[in-house]
């Protein structure tokens, strides 16, 4: 072989080399842009399909146990007795059940009369209140957290009348408890 003859076949060797390089390494960025598209496509979707805030990686706080409650419902009984005015019928006495966490006691404030005898209810505050219109009609219902709480009914324009029930919540129970009349 002459010396210029393999220094050509080399050249064409050499050319040949680029160009398979240079194939693989536009196969490798094509491959590469499509798997990006494909990626960014279901990151599209996927922030679609889940509602809400966008979040921050990292700023997901740990799910809380969820509260299962139970619920209380039941009537303010009509106050039949000395605080309604005589000689008039009260059909309908309108008025406030609260809900008070708690027991019924001899240790806290808010004493009240019941059935003639002084009891004291717990000073914590409401929990829940709802207003009665129409006490053969209407019922109230609390959804509370579990544990033992007193409701209270006062009566609007009846004096001094109130009347109270102590309760034990159970969570996905539903408890019947009607507020006695202690007007008598």
């Amino acid at each position: 072989m002459l010396p210029g003859q393999n220094m050509a076949a080399e050249q064409a060797v050499i050319a040949e080399a680029r160009a398979r390089a240079r194939r693989r390494r536009q196969k490798i960025a094509l491959a590469v842009t499509a798997a990006a598209a494909v990626l960014s496509a279901a990151g599209v979707l996927i922030a679609l399909a889940v509602p809400g805030k966008p979040h921050k990686a990292g700023a997901i706080a740990p799910a809380r146990p969820a509260i299962r409650t139970g619920t209380v419902t039941g009537h303010l009984t009509a106050c039949i007795g000395p605080y309604i005015t005589p000689g008039r019928p009260s059909p309908v006495d309108p008025g406030t059940v609260t809900v008070v966490r708690g027991r019924a006691s001899n240790s806290r404030q808010s004493i009240i009369a019941n059935s003639g005898q002084s009891s004291i209810l717990p000073g914590e505050p409401a929990v829940a209140r709802v207003r009665i219109s129409n006490n053969y009609h209407q019922l109230f219902r609390f959804s509370l957290p579990p544990g033992t709480y007193v409701l209270i009914g006062r009566y609007d324009g009846a004096g001094p009348a109130t009347t109270f029930t102590q309760v034990s919540v159970v969570a996905g129970k539903t408890l019947h408890a009607d507020l006695p009349d202690d007007c008598q």
